[in-house]
Formats: structure tokens, sequence, C-alpha cells
């Protein structure tokens, strides 16, 4: 008898490459491992480097069944847009600090394209 062993699996990107819609908002779909018995609680920044600096693109906490998927909803701010003119496609960083069940967090990054405009 006794309970199974819980066990640990990191949460994974399953669209690596998004568009920004007309309203101005990009979407990216995180996976939850069915590993993980207990589901995944974690929290995703969404980071690119505009202008020679690196700019927040936006954050949410998360909490997502086992073995399911979660939709995440951005919207690209408009003094960001702005300084984005002209370009067809940003790369941005989406960094997931995940809680195990030990309660020690784990940091991963993940590489997220986003594309701005048709080529």
């Amino acid at each position: 008898g006794g309970q199974p062993a819980v066990t640990f699996a990191p949460i994974t990107l399953l669209s690596p490459v998004v568009h920004l819609r007309r309203d101005h908002t990009f979407r990216y779909l995180l996976a939850c491992p069915a590993r993980n018995t207990l589901g995944c609680a974690a929290s995703a920044k969404v980071t690119a480097r505009i202008g020679g600096r690196t700019r927040s693109l936006g954050s949410s906490t998360l909490s997502i069944p086992q073995g399911r998927n979660v939709l995440v909803r951005k919207i690209l701010a408009k003094a960001l847009r702005t300084r984005l003119k002209g370009r067809r496609r940003v790369l941005a960083t989406v960094t997931v600090t995940q809680i195990d069940p030990a309660l020690k967090p784990h940091a991963e990054r993940l590489a997220l394209r986003i594309v701005l405009r048709g080529s």
C-alpha cells in the first residue's frame, strides 16, 4: 500500500513561435508533464532585448493540472510596439520558475519567437 512516490518534471513550452495578433496580444502554450502527480505551480515572466535593454513583456502566476496545458495571453505594451516598429520578429525568453513538491524553486529559460507581422 502507501502513496506512490511524488515525481517532478519541468514545464514545457508547446508554442516556440507565436504571432502578435491584431489586438496587440500574443499567446503561448505551457504544458505540465503527466509525471508531475501534484500538477505544476509556477510563475512565468517574458522578457526580450529591445533597444539594447532587456525589457519585461509581462508575467503571470500559473497553476497547471497534471498532464494538462494552459494558454497564457499577454498584451504587448504600446511603448514596446513603438520601439519594435520595422522589425518582423523579436526573440523573447520565457523564464518559468516552478516549485517542486519539496517547495524548492527551479528556474528554466525557454526561447520564444514573437512574429510581429507577416513576411
